[in-house]
């Protein structure tokens, strides 16, 4: 069997409405079969929520056995398959913060943003990117404690380019699963799943159909 190599190992929720979009997401901004995957309870919770005062000693035991294990994938990743970063992706409505964070005069913004701005001081000999995803599939990036539009997904764009006949379709609504799109020249609305129309559709440069658009290059 042929050695695999990583390009990073991710971290994410195991929330079951998150799954499937964070592949999708990986996927389709050219990532497929370059990541492994860590998934539990709270993303990055366990590794950086410092004040454990208020929890049980049932709930202390299972967010530092969380840690280690987080830890130690991250480690493993890097021997066997030469990760060279990792990448936390929290998101919004998280039921582990909710239930482990114990502190609900922060808002949720401000909670996430305090635990993710904490890993890199974790993994100090691997590069840490920290994210938090809406349930929509919006993405933004933690840096320098401010939240960024990230470049590894954008779902604002409208406007999307067929890659076998080259015509342009606009984006109306999207959801986990499904895009719903229109050709330019025509009335008719499309419904097509996340990942067939991302193999068919290329993301334009800009949203001005009216001018020259380039398809985008990674």
């Amino acid at each position: 069997m042929k050695d695999k190599i990583a390009k990073m190992v991710v971290v994410s929720c195991m929330d079951l409405r998150m799954v499937t979009e964070t592949i999708t997401m990986l996927n389709n901004q050219g990532y497929c079969d370059q990541y492994d995957l860590v998934s539990v309870a709270g993303s990055s919770l366990s590794v950086g929520l410092e004040n454990r005062h208020h929890l049980s000693s049932e709930c202390r035991c299972q967010l530092s056995a969380w840690k280690e294990s987080i830890c130690s994938h991250v480690d493993l990743s890097g021997k066997l398959h030469g990760a060279k970063e990792v990448w936390f992706i929290d998101h919004e409505d998280c039921g582990a913060y909710a239930h482990y964070y114990g502190d609900d005069t922060i808002n949720e913004e401000k909670q996430h943003k305090n635990v993710l701005g904490r890993m890199p001081k974790y993994f100090p000999n691997i590069k840490v990117r920290t994210f938090w995803m809406g349930l929509d599939g919006t993405i933004l990036e933690l840096e320098n404690n401010r939240w960024i539009k990230s470049n590894i997904y954008n779902p604002d764009k409208q406007y999307w380019m067929n890659i076998y006949n080259r015509n342009k379709v606009k984006i109306l609504r999207r959801n986990n699963r499904n895009i719903v799109y229109k050709y330019l020249d025509i009335e008719q609305e499309i419904v097509l799943d996340c990942e067939t129309f991302f193999k068919t559709f290329c993301e334009l440069e800009k949203d001005d159909v009216t001018g020259r658009c380039n398809l985008v290059v990674t």
